[in-house]
């Protein structure tokens, strides 16, 4: 990192933020080259708490682009946790208190308000370090350690204060941070999510989803996926078999002729060969609207129990699962519109007339979403429930590319409202 020793304040901030985009790459590699060799943590350390705690001011001068690079670079290439330890009490308590007042400062106004907004194009560049936030900082949890415990439960604070700022922004990166320290303090992360859970009943979708994967720390545990293969099993064990000749459109091309012949006469609930699946996942795309409904729960099955050789079928889904962000604006009103307001509605009659309106939507679909509709009509509330609580599962954790995360949350947001 470009270490305070070898520069002022100033010079520092010059170094990291004042840069020709279009060559912000070449640059910090070569500050990482010729500046290391001059470290020095405890002044960089300084400089960060100055900046963290002025943020807005400090940093008003750059673009948000300039500080999209910037705020990444400080953030990956900050000194470690290793770095505080060796900091006074006093020093160190101020430096983690001053991520909460960049969160509030920097954050919380140069970020667009909404980070689930992906149809207006107003998400802002520093939307996604902001996001990512704490997954590039080199600070990692360990509560086995009773030295480290000090500096996790200051952080931990830290991130429950951020959790309260009336920012959803704010709010995204803080859940992603909890989730990233359930593993190691569950008790306490669990009592922040579920007090904040309590105080905002009206949170958007996303927000609520977001919550519930950061209160298992983004992972499926082998019971609650051997619960949710059930389930599936379940309640599509009565779904009925298409017909041999409602497949695919096998005169179209030879691919459908071959998934037509690889699936003649299957019933769905005898697929337990994930390979043959991935083998054939363009079926997936191919089916006709019957067909991807019969066969859906074995794809589903066989992603949630062998997820490697699943493979791209686990991205398939989520496509195929997903309306697509191409919205004519009628559609999109309505699902930004009734998507957020959903967890609002207090009556029964309320969601009633919600899911009616969804349900005329959904029987006469704006064009570039009949496709969509066509394949995801007709199943029963509990087979929608299914689906949704398998899109609820993070197989890579948060940090995943930034579209597919809008493109989970998009189809997450749908079948919230959907499933009723």
């Amino acid at each position: 990192m470009a270490e305070a020793a070898a520069a002022t304040f100033e010079e520092w901030i010059e170094r990291i933020f004042a840069h020709d985009v279009e060559h912000i790459n070449r640059r910090f590699y070569e500050d990482r080259s010729s500046w290391s060799d001059v470290a020095s943590p405890p002044v960089t350390i300084e400089y960060m708490t100055r900046l963290f705690e002025d943020s807005l001011d400090v940093l008003a001068p750059f673009s948000d682009n300039q500080l999209k690079w910037g705020m990444q670079y400080i953030a990956t290439q900050m000194p470690g946790k290793d770095a505080y330890l060796r900091l006074n009490y006093l020093t160190q308590s101020r430096i983690i208190q001053s991520f909460f007042a960049l969160f509030e400062q920097l954050f919380m106004t140069r970020c667009w308000h909404d980070p689930f907004d992906y149809v207006s194009g107003q998400r802002q560049e520093l939307n996604v370090v902001c996001w990512r936030w704490w997954g590039l900082v080199p600070i990692r949890p360990n509560a086995a350690n009773s030295i480290e415990r000090v500096i996790d439960e200051q952080f931990l604070d830290v991130i429950a204060h951020i959790l309260g700022l009336k920012s959803d922004t704010c709010r995204e990166s803080a859940l992603c941070g909890l989730g990233m320290w359930t593993a190691e303090y569950s008790d306490q992360v669990h009592v922040v999510i579920d007090t904040f859970l309590a105080e905002h009943p009206t949170l958007q979708p996303e927000l609520r989803i977001l919550a519930a994967k950061a209160y298992r720390g983004f992972i499926l545990t082998e019971k609650e996926r051997d619960n949710l293969v059930e389930r599936i099993e379940q309640v599509f064990k009565d779904t009925v078999y298409p017909g041999d000749d409602n497949l695919t459109n096998a005169d179209h091309c030879g691919e459908c002729a071959e998934i037509s012949e690889a699936f003649r006469g299957k019933q769905w609930s005898e697929l337990h060969d994930v390979k043959f699946l991935r083998y054939h996942e363009s079926a997936l795309s191919l089916f006709k609207p019957a067909a991807f409904h019969y066969y859906l729960p074995a794809f589903i099955r066989g992603a949630l129990l062998d997820p490697e050789s699943a493979d791209i079928i686990l991205s398939g889904l989520e496509f195929h699962l997903t309306p697509q962000s191409d919205f004519n604006s009628d559609w999109s009103t309505f699902f930004q519109t009734y998507g957020n307001e959903w967890n609002s509605f207090e009556t029964s009659e309320q969601k009633e007339q919600l899911k009616r309106a969804l349900d005329t939507i959904a029987a006469n679909p704006p064009e570039q979403l009949r496709y969509f509709f066509e394949r995801v009509s007709g199943y029963t509330p509990l087979q929608k429930q299914v689906i949704h609580d398998y899109l609820l599962v993070d197989w890579d954790s948060w940090m995943i590319d930034l579209k597919r995360e809008a493109e989970r949350n998009r189809g997450l947001a749908f079948w919230e409202v959907f499933t009723g």
